[in-house]
């Protein structure tokens, strides 16, 4: 689908309609609508821009419970750009100091991390940024093994083989009073059956 924060206007008229489409069709669903952004910084819409409409939503229409999650990947902001394909993007400190300021209610919201090796995910950074969890969650992810992957020299942090060094990640967050999940890989994402990978295979 592409970054949403470059067609804000119509990713939120859709996420406000959905329960207007289930009823059309007389479906009953509990949404937990999800906005995933890397939030850039130079484009059609403001960063903070972005974090505004899409709070007013989360709160106004889904009583907190819409989950806004921001694309991280490293803690270093040179290397988070680099593996963004060169773009620039709201720095995290910016991001956790402005969240900070906002009313956040029900599900808070989650930086996420592909975790790899040697790429920085230090908790102390972000706990010196004002990372806490009354506003914030992260979530860690190992890093699909792809021809991407490859092709650009990434390797996953941990996998199935020592998916513990995850966990233990997970633990250093939770002992700082930030609530973490831990994703495993379906086997589906390495064959190259998600995120766009067929399109590009076929390509």
């Amino acid at each position: 689908m592409g970054e949403p924060a470059h067609n804000l206007d119509n990713v939120l008229t859709t996420i406000k309609r959905l329960p207007e489409i289930s009823a059309e069709q007389d479906k009953k669903f509990n949404w937990l609508p999800c906005f995933n952004s890397i939030l850039p910084a130079q484009g059609k819409n403001n960063p903070y821009d972005v974090l505004d409409k899409v709070l007013e939503v989360k709160e106004k229409y889904y009583n907190g419970f819409l989950h806004l999650q921001i694309s991280s990947n490293s803690t270093d902001e040179e290397t988070r750009s680099r593996l963004f394909g060169g773009a620039k993007v709201l720095d995290l400190e910016s991001v956790i100091s402005y969240i900070n300021k906002k009313n956040i209610t029900n599900r808070t919201v989650t930086l996420n991390f592909i975790v790899m090796k040697d790429i920085e995910v230090s908790v102390d950074k972000l706990k010196k940024m004002g990372m806490s969890g009354d506003k914030f969650a992260v979530k860690l992810i190992p890093l699909n093994h792809t021809n991407n992957a490859d092709n650009n020299s990434l390797e996953t942090y941990a996998n199935y083989s020592n998916y513990e060094k995850l966990v233990q990640l997970k633990d250093e967050f939770n002992k700082a009073g930030i609530p973490t999940v831990v994703d495993a890989i379906a086997k589906c994402e390495e064959a190259g059956l998600c995120c766009g990978q067929l399109a590009q295979i076929y390509q």
